[in-house]
């Protein structure tokens, strides 16, 4: 009995690491070839397909889509479908997204269960000819890369990517990897993943030190963009929204200098020992700390991620929960949920942002609004990088220390005009990057 025990676990082991298998040995075009043809008959493209690395839950990754397909939009492209990792029968709402006609979900992997495993496979493999179909139907497939594609949060998800990428670029799909990072050090098996990709699949990273790691690893050309998500257009799409701007203008005629705060609960993970106890004492302490010195301070708190047990909403009220009524008096929060461009909107109305949230950095950054991050994950560089503003970044540990932060914002806020006006400077470069996620032809480098 154990000996079949162990037999079935291996057999399972290899069906669920069957995409990962065929590709390293050799075999991934030949089955590939062996799907399904898809519907026939186009000679051009007829609309986008974009492939979501998670469900409909993350605002960035929303944020790109929504950037991307109006942006498409204004191309002339129609029609838009978005494809996204399938788990168990739970289907998720893409109608948030403006023009997205359809959306299909896509197993990505086998059930894990036994009792079904042929069944579970034969699904599997039903959802990849039913992928092929759809992405020759479209034309054009664009992939967000994000920061999953060297495989720090999932290898699976990223086995998941490369192998529906391949799919689409075998139909003749143009196909593009869009904006995605790379940190210092990619798990093998993802770069593995990405070598083994099709030469007509673009790979766009979304910064100069991503690219250069990525060429580096992979062994092939990586073009330089900026994250598709500067392309977002601003927007008020909730009575909330109109009333935290209401808010904003009031504090502005009252001459209060407004800055926006993010609470980013992966900072849990990024120093040693730091508690949910002892990082909402800290953001307490740093708020308090500004207006004992500059006393036309007000905040607008702005929580960008509610998925996790412990999330930036959770911590957003924790804060101000800690904060004196005084100081609590001067706060503001963006609820969620909210559309990404109504963050864009809001940060553009603040004289200086701090976040450690990459996306709430692209919409305050898109908007010239001067923003400090602290950094996880390296990067937060790539991204300041291109407006020349590393001066801009603080580490965790740094970030942490008694007066890190309080020290690091005092820094940096009698310099916000001038920072602003630099931004202004360094956008139009870095929104030409941007657009040539959906472009065949590779942006004009921007000077160092």
């Amino acid at each position: 009995m154990q000996t079949r025990s162990l037999k079935f676990r291996a057999v399972r082991q290899i069906r669920l690491a069957f995409p990962r298998l065929a590709r390293l040995s050799g075999r991934w075009a030949t089955l590939i070839q062996s799907l399904p043809p898809g519907r026939g008959g186009l000679t051009l493209p007829k609309g986008a397909l974009f492939i979501a690395p998670d469900g409909a839950g993350s605002l960035g990754d929303s944020a790109m889509m929504h950037a991307g397909i109006a942006h498409l939009r204004a191309q002339g492209v129609e029609q838009f479908g978005v494809v996204y990792p399938q788990y168990g029968v739970e289907t998720p709402d893409w109608s948030h997204i403006p023009h997205v006609t359809e959306s299909i979900g896509v197993r990505y992997k086998p059930e894990d269960y036994l009792a079904r495993s042929r069944q579970s496979l034969g699904n599997y493999w039903q959802d990849l000819r039913r992928f092929r179909q759809i992405a020759q139907a479209y034309g054009q497939v664009y992939c967000i890369g994000a920061d999953v594609m060297d495989g720090y949060y999932s290898l699976e998800i990223c086995d998941f990517l490369t192998d529906l990428m391949a799919i689409a670029a075998s139909t003749g799909a143009q196909t593009t990897l869009v904006g995605f990072s790379f940190n210092q050090n990619p798990k093998p098996r993802a770069v593995q993943a990405l070598k083994a990709l099709p030469p007509a699949v673009r790979l766009c990273s979304r910064d100069p030190l991503s690219q250069a790691r990525a060429q580096r690893q992979l062994d092939r050309s990586v073009e330089l963009v900026a994250d598709a998500a500067f392309l977002l257009e601003p927007t008020q799409t909730t009575a909330q929204v109109q009333t935290l701007l209401e808010w904003i203008a009031h504090q502005r005629q009252a001459n209060r200098i407004l800055v926006g705060i993010n609470t980013n609960a992966m900072l849990l993970r990024a120093v040693e020992g730091l508690t949910v106890e002892r990082f909402i004492g800290h953001y307490a302490h740093t708020l308090t700390r500004l207006v004992e010195d500059e006393s036309e301070l007000s905040f607008v708190t702005l929580p960008h991620d509610d998925r996790d047990e412990i999330h930036d909403v959770f911590l957003t009220q924790r804060l101000l929960e800690a904060l004196p009524e005084s100081i609590r008096d001067r706060c503001a929060t963006l609820q969620l949920p909210c559309a990404p461009g109504d963050v864009k909107t809001v940060c553009g109305q603040l004289d200086l942002v701090v976040t450690s949230r990459m996306h709430v950095a692209i919409a305050s950054l898109g908007q010239s609004t001067p923003t400090l991050s602290i950094t996880y994950q390296d990067k937060h560089e790539g991204l300041y990088q291109h407006f020349a503003i590393p001066q801009l970044l603080i580490s965790p540990a740094a970030a942490f220390e008694p007066e890190g932060l309080v020290n690091f914002i005092q820094t940096y806020l009698p310099q916000r005009a001038a920072l602003r006006r630099h931004l202004e400077a360094r956008l139009p470069m870095v929104m030409e990057l941007a657009r040539s996620n959906f472009s065949a032809q590779p942006a004009p480098q921007e000077p160092s």
